[in-house]
């Protein structure tokens, strides 16, 4: 029901950044990253943005310290189609 729905909104702070035509093959990945990301458990305190397209997936946005940095290409890295992944996270200023 709806409760479910707005909770998930809460918890989620990957956004996919989806520029127009967007395959639905990238954005199903794209999807599966975000998914993963979140269902990891291991950043807290994220704000990512994630694009993917033919093969590469784009990182931005800001993470709470480095190690979460490379926690989150390694988990982008794990996803079935990642070849390549870019990755403009940040270390949020406290």
């Amino acid at each position: 029901g709806m409760h479910r729905s707005s909770y998930i909104f809460a918890l989620s702070m990957v956004t996919l950044m989806l520029a127009g035509l967007v395959r639905a093959e990238d954005r199903e990945v794209a999807e599966q990253i975000a998914t993963r990301i979140q269902a990891s458990g291991q950043l807290r305190g994220y704000d990512i943005r994630v694009k993917f397209e033919d093969g590469t997936a784009w990182l931005r946005g800001r993470v709470a310290n480095p190690q979460q940095i490379s926690a989150a290409a390694a988990l982008v890295f794990q996803t079935s189609g990642v070849g390549h992944v870019i990755n403009g996270l940040s270390v949020a200023q406290a």
